[in-house]
């Protein structure tokens, strides 16, 4: 269902890495080229929110209908869940200031369901942070439509380091 979706976001994020001006030689149409470039990944990001805004749609149809069984309302999540994670992929980083934290999911008490670290270098904050902030609100919804009950407990936010050029989440230590 979101297979285009992450192709086309791989694709973004593959050209971006090549939009990278190389402060050697730069002739006259190199620099035609790169605004070139430029423009083609404005629109790939582009489009990249407009297949993430598609998917968003497609699981809030499957959600909010009346003739889906709560299984499959159930899988429709799971799979969005899924697709955010392989969006993600290895949060590969050159340093800690690439590396960025977000709450994922609703539980059914309140608070996040996780967090999960990601790299600005490979994702694109304004692709994953609304698909986020969208399945976070769907959860949250699907919770109090069938009122799901949970354990309540609170998952703390973890602390960010960087290991061996990789975004790691790591427990926060309570005092």
């Amino acid at each position: 269902m979101l297979k285009p979706l992450f192709s086309a976001l791989a694709l973004i994020f593959l050209l971006s890495a090549c939009g990278q001006p190389d402060s050697g030689n730069q002739s006259g149409n190199e620099n035609g080229s790169d605004a070139e470039l430029e423009e083609t990944l404005t629109e790939l990001q582009q489009e990249g929110k407009q297949l993430s805004s598609e998917v968003i749609n497609k699981v809030e149809e499957v959600l909010r209908s009346t003739e889906a069984t709560v299984e499959e309302k159930t899988a429709a999540l799971r799979e969005l869940d899924m697709d955010i994670r392989d969006l993600v992929g290895v949060p590969y980083a050159d340093d800690l200031s690439q590396c960025r934290l977000i709450a994922v999911g609703s539980r059914p008490c309140g608070g996040p369901e996780y967090y999960l670290p990601y790299s600005t270098k490979s994702v694109d904050p304004d692709v994953i942070e609304p698909l986020v902030n969208s399945y976070t609100e769907l959860q949250s919804w699907f919770h109090e439509e069938h009122q799901v009950m949970g354990t309540c407990e609170v998952v703390p936010e973890p602390n960010l380091t960087i290991n061996d050029g990789i975004c790691i989440a790591t427990p926060n230590e309570m005092m």
